[in-house]
């Protein structure tokens, strides 16, 4: 990546569009996650349904994508405070932002010492 290429992507107007990527990226990979996770939900009453493959693959991504909001609505309801439906997607939507502000932290450190010749290891010294 050139030097100008890389104050392109630091620009403010392209970090914008970039958070708003990653936080459509996360929103959608996780209702897809959700819905995979959701395919076996017709045979709740069968005691020997098993799973398929990608009912625990969705169910594995969909916990891992939404960890800190699976947390705290497991903490509400823990303190008896019951999340309306409404704030039940403000914090899905929350935890996707969050995410999204935290690739593009990552990447701008990541590129930002690419672009200083900093290594990121020892070894690269």
């Amino acid at each position: 990546m050139s030097v100008r290429a890389l104050a392109k992507y630091f620009h403010a107007k392209y970090r914008t569009k970039r958070i708003l990527i990653f936080v459509i990226l996360h929103f959608t990979v996780s209702m897809f996650a959700l819905f995979c996770a959701l395919e076996g939900l017709g045979a709740i009453d069968d005691p020997s349904y098993e799973p398929s493959w990608m009912g625990i693959a969705g169910d594995l991504i969909f916990k891992a994508l939404m960890f800190p909001a699976i947390g705290l609505k497991g903490f509400s309801w823990e303190m008896g405070i019951a999340i309306n439906d409404f704030f039940e997607w403000a914090l899905v939507i929350g935890n996707s932002i969050a995410y999204a502000l935290f690739f593009d932290y990552l990447i701008r450190k990541l590129l930002g010492r690419r672009a200083k010749d900093i290594p990121f290891s020892e070894d690269e010294a």
